[in-house]
């Protein structure tokens, strides 16, 4: 069904009005399901159990964390930090 089901406190997205936020800040892995969520203003992504809906993990990444990708194939995540130009790859093993 369509709707929103439950709905989960996370981390600060930042100033919504500051052109500097905004976009793909969200992510499923295909092989996990699990749902990775930027938190741009608490320079963090936060890690959400797509069944169960929980929250696994908080991980901080450093200055001005925004797009995301996930590669399915190597079960990785790819988070941009634009303020330093800058790749952070994480192993979804949660």
């Amino acid at each position: 069904p369509w709707g929103r089901v439950t709905t989960k406190s996370v981390p600060s997205g930042g100033d919504v009005s500051s052109p500097l936020v905004g976009g793909a800040g969200i992510a499923v892995s295909p092989a996990t399901g699990n749902v990775f969520n930027v938190n741009t203003g608490d320079e963090s992504v936060t890690v959400l159990d797509g069944d169960s809906e929980g929250i696994l993990a908080n991980i901080k990444l450093g200055t001005d964390p925004f797009p995301i990708a996930i590669d399915g194939t190597r079960n990785a995540v790819y988070v941009g930090l634009r303020a330093v130009g800058r790749v952070v790859k994480i192993v979804d093993t949660y």
